[in-house]
């Protein structure tokens, strides 16, 4: 087998929804705050981000996106509003309009119009404005709030253009866009709203708020109040049965009521956000389905007759703490995550998006993973001191492992058979433990370290494991026995992460504290080979290319892949901006998960880059047998053109032109392309550093000047800083010219007289 050398991302998760509300359009795009002072646009069906995230300036305070999924608004603490527009020719948005001040304080929330023509904005200042989508200008600015806006909903039908408004004052405004006035202003909540919509037909407008009713009006008839029981922050109408009312608020339950009794019909299951414990802050209906977005940055999509969960999509995972693959095929994947102490899995062919959980048992924070080897069980602890196996298919644990004192920071599952009667465990405790998965108790206990105990990784046969310590040291354990075989020695720093090799029986890979990553041999239980490189504590490490090459994950955020043999790096791979917690590995596939929330899947692309590599080579032969014929037939301007395209030869090239005669560089310089007159200018830039080549260089200069108008070279991209590169260089020369210039007439002055 060959050694990687190239990896590429074949997919990578980002962190899309960070807080606040969140828009659909009809075409599936949402549009989140995925940043303070960013704005991302995904495709909620695939979760493929649209184009680059869109940087506001500002921290965003609210979003939306038109209806028809070509518009995007982001407004910002400072008053700013952005207005972006689809870009038909590059995937992705481009800026339409920027509005410094579009209120003179805060703009908190935003509401399209459902032709996606309009867009209305509401200030802490109780200001409400109605925008232009397409011209980018105000059309209507409305004023009456006593406080901060806090809810927005349009109702268009031909020629009836209808806008509420709810503000912290409690009231609730309706305006005629066409008249441009306030039509009514209604009175029935005592705390702030928090939502409105009209039905369909604009008879009725529901509001809700955190006075824990639902209002329903006509008008300006309130014609019913639904105590509901708690602070809402969301409402939504079912659009062909405005009977129908959905709520969700701060205990995190999306509940349906009907208007004509102001009873409860329906409800979501308890904990729909994961953890159970977040609140909703938005709602959107897309495709017959309610999209409910929680404070955890979670979101439910609920089936809006039964308020099943049919999908759930992670706004951002958190840090990843740990991941592994559930088995050695599919495309599942095991995420412990600081966000929650439920179990994410993930399928890496839906980038990571949508997630299922592993629920309700641990108490806290997962820190450690490990799988058996066919990824049916799951074994996984944390800070709440219990270890637990899951059954997958199940999504139950069937086992738990009580009894440490301390939190379980390292978990190790045998893989030499596929149901495995052992674990083994390693806590802060500073103990390891064996345990029965049959009985669930411990059938040993060690006290193996002087410091917390980090990693745990069971040999391929299961006849020893091995644990790695704050306390510098590596110990290698009789699985049976449960006694010490073997103590490494070698680290200046906590040993974070241990690995057997998974293709012989001689090799143990650890990674530290110290930087480095170290290859043992078990016979001798001597460090082999130290390898060097990264600038922080490596973390993880595993094994491919049938052992002879090692991956490491650090906190420097790099990935590094080593030849075990040389000891050198192959490659290094950079995609995450914080710490690379977890790293697994599975064949010639690595993951990568770090403390920015981005899980990155590496692909093995080194044959096709070797083929590439290959191919260029031989067009790079071609090409320059094909130059220096041209060159020796005098066809220099096909030369030159091969030279400036192709051929990264920029001596050969200013050869070519010292064999020119001055009517043929003019010829040359009449016929180049505006690109080629620039890419030749960079060349030039390049030799007019050397006194050697300068008089060339002046020359292509003087050919340029006589043949291109000032206009056309000025229209050049970067043109004035290559200007700026050439005249110190050509005032450097032309000085030693006149000085040289000065000194023939001072010898002619000497002759003269002599």
């Amino acid at each position: 087998m060959e050694l990687s050398r190239y990896f590429e991302p074949k997919r990578v998760y980002r962190p899309f929804y960070s807080n606040g509300v969140a828009g659909i359009s009809e075409n599936g795009l949402l549009v989140t705050a995925s940043g303070e002072d960013r704005v991302a646009v995904t495709d909620i069906e695939t979760g493929d981000r649209v184009g680059a995230e869109l940087e506001l300036e500002d921290t965003v305070t609210s979003v939306g996106i038109s209806p028809d999924g070509r518009y995007v608004v982001a407004c910002g603490r400072s008053s700013l509003m952005v207005l972006y527009e689809r870009d038909d020719e590059e995937e992705g948005f481009k800026v339409l309009k920027k509005i410094a001040r579009a209120h003179s304080s805060p703009v908190i929330v935003c509401a399209m119009d459902p032709t996606s023509s309009l867009v209305a904005t509401g200030g802490a200042e109780g200001g409400v404005k109605v925008w232009d989508l397409r011209g980018g200008h105000m059309t209507h600015s409305f004023t009456g709030h006593g406080g901060v806006v806090s809810a927005l909903a349009f109702f268009c039908r031909g020629t009836d253009l209808r806008l509420a408004s709810g503000s912290e004052d409690t009231k609730i405004r309706l305006w005629n866009l066409a008249r441009a006035k306030c039509t009514a202003v209604l009175d029935g909540h005592v705390s702030v709203v928090r939502g409105l919509e009209f039905s369909a037909d604009g008879r009725r407008l529901v509001s809700a708020g955190r006075d824990r009713v639902v209002n329903v009006w006509e008008g300006t008839k309130l014609v019913k109040t639904i105590p509901v029981k708690e602070s809402i922050e969301a409402v939504s109408l079912l659009l062909d049965d405005d009977d129908c009312v959905y709520t969700g608020g701060e205990e995190g339950v999306v509940r349906r009521w009907r208007v004509s009794t102001g009873e409860k019909e329906l409800e979501s299951e308890e904990g729909v956000s994961e953890g159970g414990d977040s609140s909703v802050v938005a709602m959107v209906r897309h495709s017959g389905a309610l999209y409910a977005m929680f404070s955890d940055q979670t979101i439910a999509v609920l089936d809006a007759q039964t308020l099943q969960v049919d999908r759930r999509i992670a706004g951002t995972h958190g840090e990843i703490v740990d991941c592994c693959y559930l088995g050695e095929s599919g495309d599942r994947l095991a995420l412990a995550t600081n966000s929650s102490p439920d179990i994410r899995l993930v399928s890496t062919a839906r980038n990571m998006v949508d997630y299922d959980v592993l629920a309700g048992e641990h108490t806290d924070i997962v820190v450690a993973l490990d799988c058996s080897r066919d990824g049916r069980l799951l074994l996984s602890a944390g800070k709440d001191r219990v270890a637990r196996l899951w059954d997958i298919e199940k999504r139950a644990a069937v086992q738990q492992f009580r009894g440490h004192a301390g939190s379980v920071g390292a978990v190790g599952v045998p893989k030499h058979v596929t149901s495995p009667t052992w674990v083994v465990t390693g806590s802060q405790d500073l103990t390891v433990k064996r345990w029965s998965v049959a009985r669930g108790t411990a059938e040993w206990t060690r006290r193996a370290h002087d410091k917390d105990i980090n990693a745990i990784d069971v040999s391929r046969d299961g006849r020893f494991f091995a644990t790695a310590s704050q306390d510098r040291t590596v110990k290698v354990w009789d699985a049976g026995s449960g006694e010490v075989v073997g103590i490494l020695r070698g680290h200046r720093r906590g040993v974070w992460t241990v690995r057997f090799s998974t293709f012989n029986d001689d090799t143990l890979v650890t990674g530290s504290g110290d930087k480095t990553v170290k290859l043992w041999s078990l016979r001798s239980m001597a460090c082999v080979r130290t390898f060097e490189g990264h600038a922080n504590s490596v973390l993880k490490v595993g094994i491919l290319s049938e052992g002879r090459q090692i991956a490491s994950a650090a906190g420097d955020g790099l990935v590094k892949v080593w030849d075990a043999q040389t000891g050198e790096c192959s490659c290094t791979l950079d995609n995450h901006e914080d710490k690379v917690w977890s790293l697994a590995v599975r064949g010639q596939e690595l993951i990568s998960g770090g403390g920015d929330s981005v899980i990155t899947v590496w692909t093995d692309v080194t044959a096709q880059k070797e083929q590439e590599e290959a191919q260029a080579h031989e067009r790079e032969v071609e090409q320059d047998q094909e130059f220096e014929n041209l060159v020796r037939q005098g066809k220099y301007k096909a030369a030159v053109l091969i030279g400036l395209e192709s051929l990264n030869h920029p001596l050969r090239l200013l050869r070519v032109f010292n064999q020119m005669s001055d009517a043929e560089m003019r010829a040359l310089m009449e016929e180049l392309e505006p690109d080629h007159v620039s890419k030749l200018l960079l060349r030039v830039r390049d030799w007019n550093t050397r006194t050697k080549s300068s008089r060339i260089s002046q020359r292509i200069i003087y050919h340029i000047l006589q043949t291109h108008s000032i206009d056309e070279l000025l229209a050049l991209p970067g043109i004035m800083k290559t200007v700026d590169a050439l005249l110190p260089y050509s005032n450097r020369h032309y000085s030693k010219l006149e000085n040289i210039i000065e000194d023939g007439y001072l010898v002619d002055y000497v002759i003269e007289g002599a």
